[in-house]
């Protein structure tokens, strides 16, 4: 295994930041603040800028994770901007990264089918799982952060213990592969999809399969709990993200995001979602009134993640241009979250 670069300055060497709202703008006046941006350079002259394929933010705003087709995960002050350190061990591209909800460790797993453990504060490995038939796509701790739920390319959910990694319980979708996980803010609910376009919703702690919920048949890649966790987003390949209300299954809402498929999703509020397309925008969505309030332009590439400071108002976003970009919302958007994130990392039981 390899091991992390040693001090900042030869980070700073490998990677240039420009941290500048000079070329991202918001195609709307008033709910959010031009964007900055990380430019993620070559870590030497023979090797092309990563492209980042998913991020994660500890629960703080704090520390924010980045992984990509370089087979390596950077750390960065989200504050500043800052490159902290630099993971390096997978083989393989990194698809997929979690940070543990007291934000000490950070998990990354790709296609060498390997989840690897990170201590955030050092840099040093904490562990590294096998055992994943084939590539591993996706990634999420419950709220508690005891568990890990991980998916891939074999059509399964593990869930594993989050200290010793034991799997506690394999979760299968109907067919196709694992692209997305995610856990209910009270980790009572586990939600994960993949290419059949059928979102499977489990009991957090039994594992028992709570719904189905059935969209256009097309993959989805990208799934969202609200910061109340009463609805549960969903889109991908299509033109669509649907909405559903996770007390009884029934479509809250559809909305049309095309021409493109969508990439990723994130709840900026409650009554409030972000888009990440394929056409290179994020698109922002008033739930309530169905309508799009805001277009965030200047990625020029597939935006493939995004995540949010619920208690900052900020939006990150990353994907196929090699960079990394932050919104800053306004109080109309950014609503309320805050005070639901208090919420997360609840106790929900045993397992």
């Amino acid at each position: 295994m390899s091991r992390i670069a040693s001090t900042a300055a030869r980070l700073a060497a490998a990677v240039a930041l420009a941290w500048t709202a000079a070329d991202a703008t918001a195609r709307a006046a008033g709910p959010v603040a031009s964007g900055r941006v990380i430019r993620l350079d070559q870590e030497n002259a023979a090797k092309q800028p990563p492209v980042v394929s998913a991020l994660a933010l500890d629960r703080l705003g704090r520390i924010l994770a980045a992984a990509g087709d370089d087979h390596q995960v950077r750390v960065f002050d989200a504050a500043s901007g800052k490159l902290l350190m630099r993971l390096s061990g997978h083989t393989d591209w990194v698809h997929a990264v979690a940070m543990r909800p007291d934000g000490a460790i950070v998990a990354t797993a790709g296609s060498d089918r390997r989840i690897r453990l990170w201590r955030v504060d050092s840099g040093q490995p904490a562990g590294t799982w096998p055992g994943h038939p084939q590539a591993v796509t996706a990634l999420a701790y419950r709220p508690d952060g005891r568990v890990l739920a991980a998916g891939g390319f074999d059509g399964k959910l593990r869930v594993h213990n989050a200290e010793s990694g034991q799997v506690l319980q394999t979760l299968a979708l109907p067919e196709g592969d694992v692209r997305a996980v995610v856990y209910s803010p009270d980790g009572r609910q586990v939600a994960a999809a993949g290419r059949s376009g059928v979102v499977r919703v489990w009991d957090g702690v039994s594992g028992e399969l709570i719904a189905e919920l059935a969209g256009d048949s097309r993959p989805i890649c990208s799934l969202a709990f609200s910061p109340d966790g009463g609805q549960l987003a969903a889109a991908g390949d299509g033109p669509a993200i649907r909405v559903w209300n996770v007390a009884d299954g029934s479509l809250a809402a559809e909305l049309t995001a095309g021409p493109g498929g969508v990439r990723a999703l994130a709840y900026c509020a409650p009554g409030t979602l972000a888009a990440g397309g394929t056409d290179n925008s994020i698109q922002l969505w008033d739930l309530g009134a169905r309508k799009m309030i805001a277009r965030l332009e200047g990625h020029t590439g597939t935006v493939a993640a995004l995540a949010v400071d619920a208690r900052g108002g900020t939006l990150f976003s990353a994907g196929f241009d090699t960079t990394i970009r932050v919104w800053q919302l306004s109080g109309e958007v950014a609503g309320n979250s805050g005070e639901v994130s208090q919420r997360y990392g609840a106790a929900v039981g045993s397992l």
